[in-house]
């Protein structure tokens, strides 16, 4: 039997996800997609705490279903705000930092401050881990367990790259800061976002494109990526 020729490359994605994830590789998120919400005031006061060992948007940014401060045109009359000190107070004791319902200019500073400081321990951490996994694969006697660790090993390098990148702060600032700008027009009327659109023209053309994704992403379930990044499977998407 004639053995199958191997072809060169992988087939084309099919799917637009697919060449986008080709083009631009699994673990190169963009900020707009790491960043997990839902629109102020849908099923509860979503807000915003920042995780001080974080080192990736991903995980310094924790989204929690309860503390937001409700304007009362989303808020039922006051009900949801009801207990936001509470529920505030509550995750400060466990190191986490209240930012809000949606990010801020004040809450972006935070956030890109305490991912630069971060960084370089997480490196370390995740070279240790890496050289953890080798160690068992080299010399442990069970394959199941050696196949494992090179799948965390992969996954380790995945992080590893992603936050060894050099870190441009004030490019970063300025791209969250739109995203913060397009999360508080996102809850503005549809009708009065036409106008805006038609007043701006095409200046602020970027800026309205955000707010349609912001839109679109705060009617989706929370945890709901816009691509994959092996790079992000380490993050948490929850207070404990």
């Amino acid at each position: 039997m004639t053995a199958k020729a191997k072809t060169s490359e992988p087939p084309e994605p099919r799917s637009e996800r697919g060449r986008r994830r080709r083009q631009t590789g699994a673990s190169q998120l963009t900020p707009l997609q790491e960043i997990r919400w839902r629109s102020p005031g849908v099923n509860g006061p979503w807000a915003y705490y920042l995780r001080p060992d974080g080192a990736t948007i991903r995980d310094a940014l924790i989204l929690y279903p309860n503390g937001a401060q409700l304007p009362r045109s989303e808020d039922e009359k006051g009900r949801y705000s009801e207990n936001a000190e509470y529920y505030q107070r509550r995750q400060a004791r466990k190191g986490f930092q209240y930012l809000g319902p949606t990010l801020t200019p004040e809450g972006v500073r935070l956030l890109i401050e305490t991912i630069s400081r971060n960084r370089e321990d997480e490196v370390l951490d995740l070279e240790d881990q890496i050289g953890e996994c080798d160690y068992t694969i080299q010399n442990s006697d069970r394959p199941e367990v050696r196949d494992n660790q090179r799948k965390r090993r992969d996954q380790l390098r995945a992080r590893l790259e992603r936050v060894s990148q050099e870190l441009d702060a004030e490019a970063l600032s300025a791209e969250l800061t739109e995203i913060a700008r397009a999360q508080r027009l996102a809850r503005v009327d549809p009708k009065v976002l036409e106008v805006m659109r038609e007043m701006v023209g095409e200046v602020n053309d970027r800026l309205m494109n955000t707010i349609a994704q912001v839109s679109n992403r705060g009617r989706s379930p929370v945890g709901v990526d816009m691509g994959e990044d092996p790079a992000m499977h380490q993050g948490k998407a929850h207070i404990e």
